[in-house]
Parts: structure tokens; sequence; C-alpha cells
């Protein structure tokens, strides 16, 4: 379909703005409570293509008839500068609360604001609004991985925080694409797996190329993986995985461990607005366990940072390494 401004209109030639709108609408009912997605491809046409000083955008919103067709709520992307050759795929979640927007119209189309007869024109496709499916998943069982790399690889990260003697936080640093047999942070490790673990694993222990170890500070060394979260992604998570410690070089006291699920709010200077552990520094070194780690997250985290790993806690360079393998995250259905 291609969507463009009303040229009959000879107000354009007035000097006026018509802002024209092209759009489905039906009527909210208390069982429409969720998290919608709208989603369209999109691009501009050969000919009469959309140029300034014209505006356009996609839009999900819902009046209220009862209260004069006031705007209650509204998202929007803006597509005045779309490509002219390329087709994009484009989306954005809308919430729907259906006991407070029973009985208000729900719109959900594309908009375009132009004068003089400029040209507007845009080619939409493959429009789709529908529930979201949303959620977060990621496995991983660590055999795919290349134990001659100089990275770990499949989006795995490392970061550091550093701790004087006293507790007070010194510095930071981090994260980067967690390292593979280097000394710090992570390698690929194999020949303590039993049946359930294949061939290879993952060893996260800490960065024992920070020379602090040896000046009394501690090392809180954290290997993970980093989404951006979405209304569309809550619900009931669990992030489960096999751990063991290394007959060499395995976690020991004082050093400490946990495996945990976090959400950082960037608005907030990276806050924790959920911080949901599980303590591993007593973890048997003579065989394999299965762990899990559960968090409740809620459609208010939308755009905040979900991260979910292992850390640790180490100084004068104490043993620190945990076996990590059939690695699991993802939402209850």
């Amino acid at each position: 379909m291609v969507i463009f401004n009303d040229y009959n209109n000879q107000d354009h030639g007035n000097g006026l703005l018509i802002e024209a709108a092209t759009f489905q609408q039906v009527t909210l009912s208390a069982d429409d409570t969720g998290v919608y997605t709208f989603s369209f491809d999109a691009r501009a046409p050969s000919e009469g293509a959309i140029a300034e000083p014209t505006v356009a955008t996609a839009y999900v919103q819902t009046l209220d008839p009862s209260n004069g067709f006031a705007t209650t709520a509204r998202v929007e992307i803006d597509l005045s500068t779309i490509s002219s050759s390329d087709w994009q795929t484009y989306s954005v979640d809308f919430n729907i609360d259906g006991e407070a927007m029973a009985g208000q119209l729900l719109e959900f189309g594309f908009t375009n604001r132009t004068t003089g007869f400029a040209p507007s024109a845009i080619v939409v496709d493959n429009v789709d609004f529908n529930l979201a499916v949303g959620g977060i998943n990621f496995a991983s069982d660590f055999e795919s991985g290349d134990p001659s790399g100089g990275e770990i690889g499949d989006n795995w990260l490392s970061f550091a925080a550093v701790f004087g003697a006293d507790g007070n936080f010194a510095y930071s640093y981090g994260p980067f694409p967690s390292p593979n047999s280097t000394g710090g942070f992570t390698s690929y490790a194999s020949g303590e797996a039993t049946e359930s673990q294949g061939t290879q694993y993952l060893n996260v222990f800490s960065d024992y190329k920070n020379a602090d170890h040896g000046n009394g500070l501690t090392i809180e060394a954290a290997s993970f993986q980093e989404h951006t979260f979405s209304a569309s992604d809550a619900g009931e998570y669990s992030f489960s995985f096999d751990a063991k410690a290394p007959f060499e070089g395995g976690i020991a006291p004082p050093t400490t461990a946990y495996a945990y699920i976090r959400v950082l709010d960037s608005n907030n200077g990276f806050a924790s607005s959920v911080d949901i552990r599980v303590d591993l520094s007593a973890v048997s070194s003579s065989e394999w366990a299965r762990f899990t780690v559960q968090a409740t997250l809620e459609d208010s985290l939308d755009g905040q940072i979900l991260q979910f790993g292992f850390s640790n806690s180490a100084t004068d360079y104490n043993p620190s390494g945990i076996f990590y393998d059939n690695v699991e995250f993802s939402r209850a259905e």
C-alpha cells in the first residue's frame, strides 16, 4: 500500500499544513489487556517519495470518547527519513490496560503532514498488530566454541569492579568481549565433564592479569549476557546451569562467587532495579550440580538493561575458578 497526503485539498496551495492519517480503529474491551506489537515493512517509492518538509509517522494510540476523544496513550515511529531504495522492518510495542481502557478507541496506522504539494509517499507492506511474542531466551552448551580463539564469543561480556581493602570502590573497567585463555575472566575448558556436559564447558574466574591482586585490592569479575529489556518481555524467568569447581584452581575461601539475574537502569546511574543471586562460593569440586536463579521481571523495566551471568570476588591471586555448562535462560510460558 502506498500512503501519501491528500493532494485533492487545495489548501496545499494556501500555506496550510495538511495532516493525513490512514489507520485501523477498534473499540477496546477489558479482555484486550496485554502488550501488543505493531510491525510493518516500509520504504519510499521511486517517484513521489517523502522529502522535506514532509514529516511522517507510524503510530499506535488510544482515544477516550467520553472525554472529547482525548489521547490517553500514544507511541510512534518517525518515518520522515525513510530510505528510498531498501525495505526496512519497523515495530513498536504498546501496552493496553483493558480494565482501564475499556470503551476507548484503539488506532494504529500512519500519518504524514506537509504543505505546498510537497512529496510525501511511503510504501508499506506486511502490516501486523498482535499480542507481542516477547521473551528473552538463551541457551549454550559451549560445544561449538573455538578453544583456540581469543574470545569466548556468543555475545559473552566481561566487566570488573575493583575495591580497596576498606571495601570502598576504587575503579572499574569493561564491559568487553569475554576473553579466552588470557589469564583473565574466562576460558574454555575440558577434561572434567560427565556425559551431561559433553566435551567442553566454560571456566569463569578472576582477572589475574590485574596486578592489583597483589596490592590488597579485591577484584570483582563478572562474565554475562546482556539484553535491552522491553515491556513485551515481562514474565517469570529462570536462569539454570550446571556448575562444578575445577580440581586445580577451583574456588576456595576467601574467594566468593555467585550467579545472578540483574536489571540496570541507565537513566538512574545504572542502579540495580533487580538483583537476584544464588551463592556458589562452596560449589563442589567432585561432582557437577544443577543450579537455578529465578526472577520476576515486570513490564515497568522497559528499556532497562538485563544481565544474567556469573561473578566472583578475589584478592591476592587466590583461586576462583568455577566450570559452567548447559546454560539456559528463558521465560516461563
